[in-house]
């Protein structure tokens, strides 16, 4: 009965957007190419400068641009909308040409106005997920409609990579002012990207339609990608069994063989710089002992969970540094499997018999009940008893940033450089270091001393004390690297999902 009700959702959302965006399909005019996707949770606000979770970030990088961008393999810096840039001798300008006649996807012009509204609201708006990244733009000159320069208060080590980062992104300012009111919660911004927001059921649905007036419109093939929300992995599992949706993303890594195994169907893990890791709330007892997460540390055995978990899909985490990241030091030394350790790290600490901890998943996120019943049996050897709380998605993140809880979550780098993922893990101001509440000032000063040193040996230096420090702090145990979970059928091609998360869409089809 459920698939039979999901098949007839999404079949009336489908004749909907036809009559809504296409006004019926004359019989000499060739079906419009429209590829459903299953995600299993929604955006919850698009506004580059505001949001800062993946669910977000990966719509927005398909309908708004920055000056830059990551090419496919995650390797190199390529044109945003700007074609061409150029830094000054001392690091301490960037001049940007962007490419003649940009248009939003309504249709108007990309202004001075735009560009400059833009980039400075990055800038001074403290209250964004990301401000600390933009602390040292000091000045932005934008003297034409192609040209922008952006002035900085000190060098960094850290340059092109920068501005391909999605706060920066470029949306109508006419829009944000007259429609939107300042509100992004319920509403979406007008960008310049390969796709438009074309609709949005909060909880339900998004609908991603080509923009005409993107300037390279010819190279885009689907006319509509349609994300539905199933949170639940086993329902996504089913409706791409049944036909009712093309791709699903999120995949439970036990269930990848079987997908793959299945005819007209194909499932893969994209590469990723990513890292499953359990946060502490290190404000409370006893998690503000460093003996005690030490304790904790010791005693998972990370290749049993990446055996028992990822089925081969998947590498057991040394650092916080994920993979493909720069400086990632894979022979930090970490708190390796010893159980006789542990359990006399948690008798000094005072706990000879034991503790109680609580530990927070996902509703519906099987990779996260699998670690966390793993974790149960696991510190069940050092006389630990773990409850596990399952909350909503977003109710986890609010009680993160509240630094309430002990979780398990995963991060994706959104960039080719350390300095974002080490401003949030290690600077207590941005996300009070990943809802740990973990404040230690060296590994603060390592972290902004790192982003200034230009001489690379040095910053490497930098970068491998501080991931040293961390792993010896343990405010966090990371467990796995790992791609990002894919499945759809065989008559799907083009879909690029980047090392860092995003999608790459321009090139998506599905054959009859």
């Amino acid at each position: 009965m459920k698939k039979i009700l999901t098949l007839v959702i999404l079949t009336c959302i489908c004749i909907n957007l036809m009559a809504c965006t296409n006004g019926g399909t004359d019989a000499n005019e060739s079906e419009p190419t429209r590829i459903k996707i299953a995600r299993p949770v929604d955006s919850s606000i698009l506004d580059p400068v505001m949001s800062g979770k993946n669910p977000e970030i990966w719509m927005l990088t398909l309908v708004v641009e920055s000056l830059l961008a990551i090419s496919d393999d995650g390797q190199s810096v390529i044109p945003g909308i700007a074609e061409t840039w150029e830094k000054s001798s001392d690091n301490l300008s960037f001049t940007f040409h962007l490419y003649d006649n940009l248009m939003f996807s309504d249709g108007s012009p990309v202004t001075r106005d735009d560009l400059l509204w833009n980039l400075e609201r990055v800038m001074t708006t403290v209250e964004g997920a990301n401000h600390y990244l933009y602390s040292n733009w000091d000045s932005i000159e934008v003297p034409d409609d192609r040209t922008v320069i952006i002035h900085m208060k000190e060098a960094r080590a850290f340059d092109d990579e920068f501005f391909t980062y999605f706060p920066s992104g470029i949306i109508s300012k006419a829009h944000y002012y007259g429609e939107v009111s300042n509100d992004f919660t319920s509403q979406v911004p007008i960008g310049t990207g390969p796709f438009y927001f074309a609709e949005w059921k909060q909880d339900e649905y998004m609908v991603l339609a080509k923009n005409p007036y993107y300037r390279f419109a010819d190279q885009v093939i689907a006319d509509e990608v349609i994300f539905t929300i199933v949170p639940d992995d086993n329902t996504r599992i089913m409706q791409l069994q049944a036909g009712e949706v093309d791709i699903i993303t999120h995949v439970p890594l036990n269930r990848m063989d079987d997908l793959e195994n299945t005819d007209g169907l194909t499932a893969f893990a994209s590469a990723a710089s990513t890292s499953n890791t359990i946060f502490f709330n290190c404000s409370v007892a006893p998690f503000n002992q460093t003996n005690v997460r030490q304790a904790l540390a010791m005693a998972i055995d990370r290749q049993d969970i990446v055996d028992v978990v990822l089925f081969g899909y998947g590498t057991p985490a040394t650092t916080f540094l994920p993979l493909g990241i720069p400086y990632s030091n894979q022979n930090i030394n970490t708190h390796s499997y010893d159980i006789d350790a542990a359990k006399q790290l948690l008798t000094d600490a005072g706990y000879p018999d034991g503790l109680e901890m609580t530990i927070t998943i996902s509703a519906g996120d099987t990779i996260q009940e699998q670690i966390a019943v793993l974790l149960t049996d696991q510190w069940g050897k050092i006389g630990i008893n773990v409850t596990i709380q399952t909350v909503e998605d977003v109710v986890r993140r609010e009680m993160r940033d509240n630094i309430q809880i002990n979780h398990i979550s995963t991060w994706s780098s959104d960039i080719p450089d350390p300095s974002q993922i080490v401003s949030f893990w290690c600077i207590p101001s941005v996300l009070s270091n990943m809802g740990t509440g973990w404040e230690n000032s060296k590994a603060e000063d390592l972290a902004i001393k790192a982003e200034v040193e230009l001489n690379k040996e040095k910053q490497s230096e930098l970068y491998t004390e501080l991931q040293e420090l961390y792993a010896e702090e343990v405010p966090a145990i990371v467990l796995y690297y790992s791609g990002n979970p894919v499945a759809m059928k065989d008559s799907i091609s083009g879909f690029v999902q980047i090392p860092f998360g995003n999608y790459r869409m321009n090139g998506l089809t599905i054959s009859d």
